[in-house]
């Protein structure tokens, strides 16, 4: 290996390193503080009164883990970049898993702002507030990369 690659290798291998502490809060926030801070377990009407006097935090913790998402992505790539000349095959393989789970991830935050919308007012027409609130958890509880782990 020349002077040259194993100079290429130490800045990508910075670079995933530093991916990773970037990673690292904005995952924490999404993942584990908010549905800590806001999710009331077995209390779907507490749940709906603290996303609803929350709101900000509720989407900041929405956006916060669709940005772990997109900083995981670059990760995966510069892991790539290290782990080819080790394996090709295994390193593309887990660059094709990753990119197959991220959509996935996304699709799922989706739940997020259905919950939210649930609890606006329009609705309270058409349903009881035991009904939304049932509705509510059933779209928190459909995600299992935040809230499903706090039940």
């Amino acid at each position: 290996m020349s002077t040259r690659e194993h100079a290429s290798i130490n800045r990508t291998a910075r670079l995933a390193g530093g991916l990773y502490i970037a990673l690292m809060p904005f995952a924490f926030f999404g993942i584990m503080y908010v549905p800590s801070v806001l999710l009331v377990p077995g209390d779907a009407a507490a749940t709906a009164r603290n996303i609803t006097a929350s709101e900000w935090l509720f989407r900041s913790g929405t956006v916060s883990h669709l940005i772990s998402q997109i900083i995981f992505i670059f990760l995966a790539l510069a892991l790539y970049r290290i782990l080819k000349p080790v394996n090709k095959g295994h390193a593309v393989l887990m660059v094709v898993l990753v990119l197959l789970g991220i959509p996935i991830a996304f699709l799922n935050e989706l739940n997020h702002p259905a919950a939210l919308r649930l609890l606006s007012s329009a609705h309270e027409a058409v349903f009881t507030s035991t009904q939304l609130h049932a509705q509510m958890m059933l779209f928190l509880g459909s995600c299992p990369s935040c809230w499903a782990s706090c039940w």
